[in-house]
């Protein structure tokens, strides 16, 4: 009866393990993020994806939608004439490392509770995923699609050098978190 107990409480840890790396979801949503971020820094390199897990891609065409941060020359004055007004109360920044091992760093000022927030908040970082009950799974960043079901890899996310515990749509956000979404395979 001990060893019963035993291998179901691990089972239910792995089925939970499970849905916290795939918390990233399957439907996609498309929205125009609030312009409150600062302009990201550069360091010559593309962006990177998210997905901490495989997942079934069962979403449709009609899913599909991607998120963008505004970044017109009128935005960005605006943006940089109200940040003294308007800034986030929380510092983050988000570096995505590309395929190649690029680097694009983004210094975030936001009021976001979740990470997916800062990253909306994030001027110039885009990124498309698939909604599902456990969040987005984000398969293309900044324009590079990196999908588990098609050759293995997935865009990893890290919060002060340490994997992620939870989806985007579920990871806190503090002041001063450093967060890093990096291609894998």
């Amino acid at each position: 009866m001990k060893k019963i107990k035993m291998i179901t409480a691990m089972l239910f840890a792995l089925v939970l393990i499970m849905g916290l790396l795939t918390a990233c979801g399957e439907e996609e949503k498309t929205t125009a993020p609030a312009a409150t971020s600062k302009a990201p820094e550069t360091s010559e390199a593309p962006a990177t994806d998210e997905s901490a897990a495989p997942t079934t891609d069962a979403a449709t065409t009609e899913d599909a939608v991607t998120e963008t941060a505004p970044d017109t020359a009128a935005d960005t004055a605006a943006d940089t004439a109200a940040d003294t007004e308007q800034a986030g109360s929380k510092h983050v920044t988000i570096t995505v490392v590309n395929a190649a091992g690029e680097e694009q760093v983004y210094d975030v000022y936001t009021d976001a509770e979740y990470l997916r927030g800062a990253m909306d908040d994030a001027e110039g970082l885009t990124y498309e995923g698939d909604d599902s009950d456990y969040g987005i799974y984000i398969k293309v960043v900044n324009g590079e699609t990196a999908d588990y079901n098609v050759d293995g890899s997935y865009w990893g996310f890290y919060i002060n050098g340490d994997y992620c515990n939870f989806g985007c749509d579920t990871q806190p956000v503090a002041d001063g978190d450093a967060f890093s979404i990096e291609y894998t395979k």
